[in-house]
């Protein structure tokens, strides 16, 4: 006889029998909002276990924590009242944040503000990409929105374009948007999976096989941190057999791995990345500047799509939910990008109790001297402000004690950066 899981209602009721019998072993109070709650997010999110032994747990560890706290708190004040510590809402999400990686604020946030935002939050990390912006918006508001079916994964896109344009940046800001965490990004270069053996590497040895017991490095991954943004990086440069495994996951959002284990895709996004048909981008004007321009970026895009289709086999091109041009940078670009970076150069040095100020022409300079080939995008800006800004900037640090407030002004001098500050030598870069 096959027993199927509760559902989320059957799940509530069941709680609500159970609820005096916790409320007398931790000595605590449970909300009926705190009860259901249990419910709908440890079934939301905590995807490798059961209705209703997931949610009994959650307000089991809910209720410990809540008598713990209440003792230390009795502890601390003891002339305090005696009444019994409540399991609220914000205490079962503490617990669900605490076992799944998702922070507190993710879970709270209300998803319908949070999802019509999307475009500004990306805008704010990403330059000069309003195009492939809106398309990326568009598609994960579809997918949040419950239009895609619930098996797959939230969405699953490539993206296009030069290196140093920002897909990596893209990733980066879609992982601390969705769960609240840039570390919610797992990173795959698919250059370590071009011979037909490393499938193994994705989902583990077969048995019987060196490194069974060590499990695939995708699984692995996913199943310690199942709300996640995975980055297949430069995707095309992986074996066929690869690709033919991440069928699975893009139309039925799971994946087994060597010890037959089921694992869930359903909650994670997929970012594939490729410099497939760059140079259709890089030989034409990245700026669209005059007469034609949207037709010659409409143009680009169907030559690198076109690319794209002679490389990767239609199967796969089918299952994904948006192909995501991205544009060259042209100089505003870069100009921008340059001062982004100072910005957060200056958010380092506040812990230091100092602030960089950077001269007029300072910007300038460095997308001079760093950014001569389009073919490299927005790169070699890392390290210039490395080269220009932060090594004298960390000579004079050891050299000088800095006091709360110090303020180092940045200026062109020839072909080379200066650190000046009052009474001090300039440092050169």
């Amino acid at each position: 006889m096959k027993i199927l899981p509760p559902d989320e209602e059957q799940t509530i009721r069941i709680l609500e029998g159970l609820r005096l019998k916790y409320e007398e072993y931790h000595g605590v109070r449970y909300s009926t909002e705190g009860l259901r709650h249990a419910v709908l997010l440890s079934n939301r999110y905590i995807t490798d276990r059961f209705l209703p032994d997931k949610a009994i747990d959650v307000i089991d560890e809910a209720g410990a924590k809540a008598k713990i706290l209440a003792q230390a708190a009795r502890a601390a004040e003891p002339g305090g009242g005696i009444e019994l510590p409540l399991v609220d809402r914000a205490r079962v999400e503490e617990v669900v944040a605490l076992w799944t990686g998702v922070p507190v604020t993710a879970i709270r946030e209300d998803e319908r503000e949070k999802f019509l935002r999307l475009e500004d939050v990306l805008h704010r990390r990403v330059i000069g990409q309003d195009k492939a912006i809106s398309a990326l918006a568009r598609a994960i508001r579809r997918s949040r929105a419950g239009i895609k079916n619930p098996c797959r994964p939230i969405g699953s896109f490539i993206f296009l374009g030069p290196t140093g344009v920002g897909k990596t940046e893209a990733a980066k800001a879609l992982s601390e948007f969705l769960f609240g965490d840039e570390r919610a990004l797992i990173r795959l270069d698919m250059s370590e999976y071009m011979e037909r053996h490393s499938v193994a590497k994705m989902i583990g040895s077969p048995p019987g096989y060196v490194g069974y017991e060590e499990g695939g490095q995708l699984v692995e991954r996913v199943k310690r941190r199942p709300y996640s943004v995975i980055l297949f990086d430069e995707v095309e440069k992986a074996h066929p057999d690869v690709l033919n495994m991440l069928l699975q996951v893009l139309e039925d959002g799971h994946l087994t791995d060597s010890y037959g284990e089921t694992v869930d895709f359903k909650n994670t996004l997929l970012i594939l990345t490729s410099n497939l048909g760059s140079k259709f981008i890089l030989d034409r004007d990245p700026l669209g500047f005059g007469e034609g321009g949207d037709h010659n970026a409409v143009l680009r895009k169907d030559e690198v799509i076109r690319h794209l289709k002679q490389a990767l086999l239609p199967e796969f091109l089918n299952r994904l939910d948006e192909i995501v041009v991205f544009d060259a940078l042209g100089r505003q670009e870069l100009l921008a990008v340059a001062a982004r970076m100072i910005q957060d150069l200056n958010r380092t040095l506040e812990t230091h109790g100092l602030r960089l100020m950077p001269a007029p022409g300072v910007v300038e300079f460095l997308v001079d001297a760093c950014c001569t080939d389009p073919a490299y995008g927005a790169r070699p800006l890392r390290r210039g402000v490395q080269r220009h800004i932060e090594d004298p900037l960390a000579e004079w640090m050891l050299l000088n004690e800095a006091h709360e407030g110090s303020e180092i002004t940045l200026e062109v001098r020839g072909d080379r950066l200066e650190l000046m500050q009052p009474l001090l030598a300039p440092i050169s870069g």
